[in-house]
């Protein structure tokens, strides 16, 4: 889209606004700063992105710091009408647990 217009702009704005912070799909973004790489979020990252590869349900994605470096590796997870969660110390062997905890409902884990 060509932007000629501050509407134009607007219209952009909200819609990658409701892309990012609302998808449709369930999105995992897994901290990968250099504290969050350090603490094992690659290996993590590595493992969630070959195991959901080609499924259109979730998407594996890097982000930046989250925030909390003592807890790291940090993992986001969002989706359309479900909370946002932010779940600490989530290594390569709980990346798949965390993810499938959080698609379906309410935990009864407690994520230490």
């Amino acid at each position: 889209m060509k932007i000629l217009s501050a509407k134009d702009l607007e219209s952009i704005s909200i819609e990658y606004q409701k892309r990012i912070y609302t998808p449709e799909s369930i999105k995992v973004n897994i901290g990968m700063a250099s504290c969050g790489i350090a603490a094992g979020a690659q290996a993590a990252f590595e493992k969630a992105a070959k195991t959901f590869e080609g499924d259109d349900t979730i998407q594996i994605c890097q982000t930046g710091c989250i925030g909390f470096c003592e807890a790291e590796p940090l993992v986001e997870i969002i989706k359309s009408g479900k909370p946002r969660l932010v779940y600490k110390g989530v290594t390569e062997d709980k990346i798949l647990d965390v993810i499938s905890d959080y698609s379906e409902g309410p935990s009864k884990k407690k994520w230490i």
